[in-house]
């Protein structure tokens, strides 16, 4: 077994403070350029996943893989075992339960702009890309837009709903949720 660590574009090492608003290092100019020129920022980080999972195959044969992300990697992560479907596991932690950050105060310590994909919630969110995933997904610490995190009921109903989204899709999605 082998540990590949990247960082997601402009993000770790290549991050600079000219791509936020604020010290919060929240993303906001380098989303808006990415938007500017037609790329959503989740949507290059979901290829970065593919990008190396497809390189460490050809490179080293590795034939199983598990992506993991905190806050929106994770969520990079999720789609990129949904879109590509080469992931066997899956682990977000400190990630957002919803797409639909409009739900409250929204602020970077738990979201940050680079979840910004036009038009997403009329096609998917996070229950029904864990529905789709086919992968066993941990969920560590689900969180809502203002940083806060998941009540038990909230964590009750969002399990409920995820195992109807993999019933609905016929999949062997397996899920775990750590509050």
């Amino acid at each position: 077994d082998s540990v590949l660590i990247f960082d997601p574009y402009g993000s770790g090492e290549m991050y600079d403070f000219k791509f936020s608003l604020s010290d919060k290092g929240d993303y906001h100019n380098l989303v808006r350029y990415c938007i500017w020129y037609g790329h959503s920022m989740l949507g290059i980080w979901v290829q970065e996943y593919n990008l190396l999972a497809q390189w460490a195959k050809e490179t080293f044969g590795v034939s199983k893989f598990s992506y993991e992300g905190v806050r929106d990697a994770g969520a990079a992560a999720l789609f990129a075992a949904v879109l590509f479907g080469n992931a066997d596991k899956v682990t977000a932690e400190k990630t957002v339960f919803s797409m639909n950050l409009v739900e409250s105060t929204f602020c970077a310590e738990a979201a940050t702009l680079a979840l910004t994909v036009q038009d997403i919630l009329l096609y998917a969110d996070i229950a029904n890309a864990i529905g789709l995933s086919n992968a066993e997904v941990k969920f560590i610490k689900p969180m809502h837009g203002d940083n806060t995190a998941l009540s038990a009921g909230e964590l009750a109903a969002f399990q409920e709903e995820c195992n109807k989204e993999t019933v609905r899709f016929g999949l062997k999605t397996q899920l775990t949720i750590e509050g």
